[in-house]
């Protein structure tokens, strides 16, 4: 039997974030006041936790409303905003922030940065930030990522960095303004960096196949954390899903797992199945959706089994099977 796999298969994310290894909320110690271009001593001097070292020798603070050039912050009374000045050559404000403790080698971790573009005036466009890890303060170190240059829409954006610490020492993140001979400038704030926990389930992969009058659903799994049960929902060409099978977990199990089971009572043409997982306190978590071509005639509905009501959680993805 021919298979037809969607390319496009998009699963929840894959760890769940513990709690922030960096202060990188970026509160200063200053008087409320609109904004302030400070030396790189002043700003280190109002900004407990961070390290201004850029050859541009000043870094900007703003108040949590903007000033009217940046939309306002959510996050705290400030945020800091990295230039790129048009001096030849150019000149780049870099920021360095400390790690509460180095990071391990080989761990992999999650960072957390929101960004806004200027949107006072139209001319002044918003610069990339690079991204790096150091054993040192003052230093860039290893480039890690490239921050876009954010929208200017007037809205904060959240940009998320996974990345494997490749040597031991690290204590220090970077951040550096980046662009061309225009005059450039982007606000960032609210930083967070976490080593994330694995899901309580770790997919390897779900399938469904037609057999005779029925529909097999078989997924593997490489590991179970907590896991109480999965749930198989279905929908028909309306994408309205419910509850048909309720499956037991391992609970607990470091090795893969396979399992089966089968829908009786498909509808007459594609059969959309979702598989969801719930731990042990009642969290829900989404794993993926498929869909299966039943060539047949419309059968009763089998025995529904519902989860009060949290089944309606957004699909991102299916393969198609014929």
């Amino acid at each position: 039997m021919k298979k037809l796999i969607l390319l496009l298969v998009l699963f929840m994310f894959m760890f769940a974030h513990g709690q922030s290894l960096i202060n990188g909320s970026l509160e200063s110690t200053a008087a409320p006041w609109c904004y302030d271009n400070l030396s790189n001593g002043a700003f280190n001097g109002d900004m407990p936790g961070a390290n201004a070292y850029g050859g541009a020798s000043e870094l900007d603070i703003y108040w949590q409303n903007g000033c009217w050039y940046f939309p306002a912050t959510a996050f705290g009374d400030w945020f800091t905003v990295l230039d790129v000045m048009w001096t030849s050559p150019l000149k780049y404000d870099a920021l360095n922030l400390k790690l509460t403790s180095a990071l391990v080698t080989g761990k992999t971790y999650s960072l957390s940065v929101w960004t806004a573009a200027e949107i006072h005036a139209n001319s002044v466009l918003a610069t990339p930030i690079t991204v790096g890890i150091s054993t040192k303060n003052n230093t860039q170190g290893t480039i890690i990522d490239t921050i876009p240059a954010p929208p200017k829409d007037g809205q904060w954006h959240n940009y998320i960095i996974t990345f494997t610490c490749p040597i031991s020492g690290i204590l220090y993140i970077s951040f550096t303004a980046a662009g061309d001979t225009t005059y450039r400038w982007t606000a960032i704030d609210n930083i967070e960096l976490s080593q994330p926990q694995p899901l309580p389930v770790e997919l390897i992969s779900f399938t469904g196949k037609r057999i005779d009058n029925s529909i097999l659903l078989h997924w593997d799994v490489a590991s179970e954390i907590n896991n109480d049960y999965y749930t198989v929902l279905r929908a028909d060409s309306s994408y309205v899903f419910f509850p048909i099978l309720k499956i037991n977990g391992a609970g607990y199990a470091s090795m893969e797992r396979n399992y089966f089971s089968s829908d009786y009572s498909p509808e007459a043409g594609i059969n959309y199945y979702k598989l969801i997982q719930t731990d042990y306190d009642g969290t829900v978590k989404e794993l993926a959706t498929i869909a299966v071509f039943y060539k047949g005639k419309k059968s009763r509905d089998g025995q529904k089994y519902y989860l009060d009501g949290r089944e309606t959680i957004a699909t991102q993805g299916f393969y198609l099977v014929r």
